[in-house]
């Protein structure tokens, strides 16, 4: 067991190092170690030079696997073939793609080199593909067909928290995403399907789909669920049951877990008794069969119906651990064994692990590990009781599981999720058996029966349906009158956590004296918090877009939303609302929107959903709800000024009356922060016409910025030679996308900030780039994630 955990520790650490070791600096290490094992003779250690290795050398075969660096932009035409469960949106879709065959487009260049063998991630959308359309339903696995692609080298978004893109295509092997480029050569090659087990996997989960989706009405709001149950296909699920789903702490039971595993093996396994009782006579006196082999039945039915559910879903990492422990427990069972529990919680961490090096980089893998080492240590010493029947036993163990888990779970949930769920103890109770022994055989009863008699399989599939209504009603009534998701108000410490997980500790472990002074210890976790900076600026990696939030010790403003990429995605919920949800903040004191161009407020309303704003100011009252913003409004938070620079009443008058043209850029709102001695501009959108009216008549001389967020992303049209040198700037932020179409920023910029020995930042190069003051006469304290808080992959 020891062996087991010092290779799964070993993989983890090389998945957190910033950068790979070099092969000599590998071989040098493992021979230390080697060398401490033998001398103190502890050779079972050897197993963390085992996990150094096979995490270093999976980590330099992922990194070899993605698109070089010549190939990123390239115009490529391909050959391949339809892989995996496309992910439909509203007008576009995206799917992986394997490559059999490609060309650079232009030069008709066979590349036998790189691509062919290697999984792409590919988007296709109506918007741009409108002179050669295809039809998104023509996109089913196993299908083949030629496309015209632009490539891309994987790449994500890097912040203090928030979805890391990048990981997530290198735990799906993908090598490169790509977009289909309107084209006559874009064509289906075939329709026939390939016959390899994994793809017949993906088209039944396809037709399943297609199943669910003919069968629930069009206003349903249990089809997604009902979905993720039978397959593991989440896409369908609304934003609204999500969150219901975590309000309540059942976010679990809608995704097939270890608990689903779990009663399918315990069903397979008296399957195989009943079986094996039905049919011992015979086939003992037969002669055919021993009493050892008919023994064997149950285990391996066990065994054969896990794996198929756990198939059926993808592999996901908590089926991963529960399959993993199955299986030991029935080898276990078959070879009259005492069954291990905490050696079989080892082998399922190494065999996760082993599959995935980088599973710990998923809040999956700490709950799901979690959850199952808070209850077999809770119940490793728990005694039945010869008085209780067996209905009552039951009932005592699983209240027993709820508050243990309730406990147990509430300082990583509130590290993990930013909170946790106080009605999650009724939900769980009544939700668990009703999916798990109700609803769940219902729906797999009706995707078996689908292959056989589908309008059998109908009947069963609406009861599971009416089930499902009735739960959420349930659901909702206790998220109702009871107090829901609890999000943590205050920015924890690392003490506070540490003797947060301490009190649960001492207060779950059996036979422990006072063990209820152990609750004191969940005091600094409700508590404490780190003290607030003086003033901070965190510029978030939005892309082509700019977010920035100001936080003084007490209050926080927000000065622009970045953008809406797509239906499903836009920075505003996806990147600002969890950044500020993780420094425990439901509301902002001020959001200010510079102009209404896209990149800067196209966030607005999905941040809107999630984050209360006081005041709005905006500079395109007509685009952005919310006051104008005009020169001279001001400001004071916790000793720190703010001022509104631009535009002036008078601009904004002229530019009514059209004497001056109007252009959206030059409304944009610019505010000016003051910290003491230390002062920051926010500039927004504007062109060199206003700069050179702000440098004249506001930005007196002797009070030079610290920090400037270049205006319009570093483009040609601003940041002027008199901007630039009347500034003085110590550090200049372009806040662009990288490779971006516009070319931001430009390299004459660039180089006009330097000759003024102005540091500049990007957040496409550095990530998010965060300004820390802690008091008025101390200077700034810089991070940049990309460097910072690096992972070997960016």
């Amino acid at each position: 067991m020891r062996s087991l955990i010092a290779f799964s520790l070993s993989v983890m650490g090389v998945s957190f190092l910033p950068f790979l070791l070099e092969p000599w600096w590998l071989l040098v290490c493992c021979l230390m170690i080697t060398s401490l094992v033998v001398k103190f003779k502890r050779y079972r250690y050897l197993s963390i030079v085992l996990g150094i290795v096979y995490a270093t050398g999976s980590a330099y075969t992922l990194i070899d696997k993605q698109l070089p660096d010549t190939l990123d932009g390239a115009d490529v035409l391909v050959k391949g073939q339809v892989v995996g469960l496309p992910v439909v949106k509203t007008g576009s879709v995206r799917f992986d793609f394997k490559v059999m065959d490609a060309t650079l487009y232009d030069e008709n260049e066979p590349l036998t080199d790189f691509l062919p063998g290697k999984q792409l991630s590919i988007s296709y959308s109506r918007r741009y593909n409108y002179q050669y359309p295809m039809s998104m339903e023509a996109f089913v696995p196993g299908r083949f067909f030629q496309l015209r692609l632009k490539l891309r080298k994987p790449r994500g978004f890097v912040n203090p928290v928030g979805f890391d893109y990048h990981l997530y295509l290198l735990r799906k092997k993908v090598s490169a995403t790509a977009y289909i480029k309107s084209d006559s050569k874009n064509i289906l090659l075939d329709v026939n399907q390939a016959s390899s087990l994994t793809m017949r996997r993906d088209q039944l989960r396809f037709k399943l789909r297609d199943f669910v989706e003919r069968n629930t009405p069009e206003d349903s709001i249990v089809a997604g669920s009902l979905l993720a149950l039978m397959t593991g296909d989440k896409q369908l699920i609304q934003s609204e049951q999500w969150q219901l789903f975590k309000d309540t702490g059942t976010i679990h039971l809608m995704v097939i877990s270890g608990l689903h595993i779990g009663l399918i093996a315990f069903l397979g396994f008296y399957i195989g008794r009943f079986l094996v009782n039905c049919s011992a006579i015979v086939l003992s006196r037969s002669g055919f069969f021993s009493l050892n082999v008919l023994n064997a039945i149950p285990p391996v039915f066990s065994m054969f119906f896990a794996s198929t559910y756990a198939f059926m879903a993808g592999f996901g990492l908590p089926t991963q651990r529960a399959l993993v422990m199955v299986c030991f427990f029935q080898i276990a069972y078959f070879l009259r064994m005492q069954s291990q529990p905490w050696l079989a919680f080892c082998a399922a961490l190494a065999f996760v692990l082993l599959i995935d090096p980088l599973a710990a980089h998923t809040v999956g893998f700490w709950l799901s590990f979690g959850a199952v080492a808070i209850l077999l240590f809770s119940f490793r010493a728990y005694v039945h009781s010869a008085n209780l029947g067996l209905l009552k036993r039951t009932l005592r163990q699983w209240l027993k599981s709820q508050w243990v888990l309730l406990i147990g779970l509430s300082v990583p949930s509130i590290v993990l999720l930013d909170g946790f769920s106080l009605s999650g103890f009724v939900s769980n109770f009544i939700a668990i058996p009703v999916v798990s022994f109700l609803i769940v055989p219902l729906v797999l009863l009706s995707a078996i029966l689908f292959l056989l008699f589908e309008s059998v399989a109908i009947f069963f599939f609406e009861l599971a349906q009416i089930s499902f209504e009735l739960l959420l009603r349930c659901l909702l009534l206790i998220n109702q009158y009871l107090p829901s998701f609890y999000t943590y108000q205050n920015t924890l410490s690392s003490l506070s956590i540490i003797v947060g997980v301490f009190g649960a500790c001492y207060f779950l472990a059996p036979a422990m004296a006072y063990r209820y002074l152990a609750l004191l210890c969940f005091l600094p976790v409700i508590f404490a918090a780190k003290p607030a900076p003086f003033l901070r600026l965190t510029f978030l990696d939005v892309g082509q877009g700019t977010a920035i939030v100001v936080e003084t010790k007490n209050h926080q403003m927000v000065y622009d939303t970045g953008k809406r990429y797509s239906d499903s995605f836009d920075v505003g919920e996806h990147i600002l609302a969890p950044y500020l949800l993780s420094l425990g903040q439901r509301r902002i004191n001020r959001l200010v929107v510079s102009h209404g161009d896209s990149d800067h407020a196209g966030g607005v309303m999905g941040l809107s959903e999630q984050i209360h704003s006081g005041q709005v100011l905006v500079g395109e009252p007509k685009k952005t709800v919310g006051e104008q913003c005009v020169a001279g409004q001001a400001w004071q938070w916790d000793g720190v000024e703010f001022e509104v620079l631009w535009p002036t009443k008078d601009y904004l008058k002229s530019v009514r009356q059209q004497f001056v043209p109007y252009k959206s850029n030059n409304v944009s709102c610019v505010i000016k922060i003051t910290a003491g001695s230390h002062v920051v501009i926010l500039a927004g959108d504007i062109e060199k016409s206003i700069e050179s009216q702000l440098v004249q008549s506001v930005i007196q001389a002797g009070q030079q910025a610290d920090i400037v967020l270049a205006p319009h992303h570093g483009s040609k049209t601003s940041s002027s030679v008199g901007w630039v040198n009347g500034l003085q700037a110590k550090y200049a932020v372009f806040s662009a996308g990288y490779r971006n179409s516009y070319g931001h920023p430009h390299k004459d910029v660039v180089r006009r900030y330097q000759q003024a020995k102005t540091i500049t930042l990007n957040t496409a190069n550095d990530g998010a780039i965060r300004f820390t003051l802690h008091s008025p006469q101390e200077q700034w304290t810089l991070e940049r994630w990309r460097y910072d808080h690096a992972r070997y992959w960016y």
